[in-house]
């Protein structure tokens, strides 16, 4: 039996908001399981990829930022978003 594929938007939390829902809905209509949030520790706001995901209901499953072509990847949560989002959080 196949393994069941998932699909994850990439997308770096540095672009605008805008970008972002373009890529989504662009990439949406594949089936989107969730989206991989890069470069967070490039950006001191994270209201957009907040927003896309609220909107588009598609989960946060991972977060990176970091040097390096991997950084640090990191599970998605909504404590991390958070503290992010309020300045407490580091990437």
């Amino acid at each position: 039996e196949m393994p069941r594929r998932c699909l994850l938007l990439v997308a770096s939390a540095s672009q605008k908001e805008k970008d972002l829902f373009q890529a989504a809905a662009s990439f949406g209509v594949f089936g989107l399981d969730g989206i991989a949030v890069t470069k967070m520790d490039e950006t001191l706001t994270l209201g957009s990829v907040y927003n896309l995901a609220h909107k588009t209901q598609v989960p946060l499953v991972y977060f990176c930022g970091g040097k390096g072509p991997t950084g640090s990847f990191q599970s998605a949560s909504a404590e991390r978003l958070v503290s992010a989002l309020f300045g407490h959080g580091g990437f």
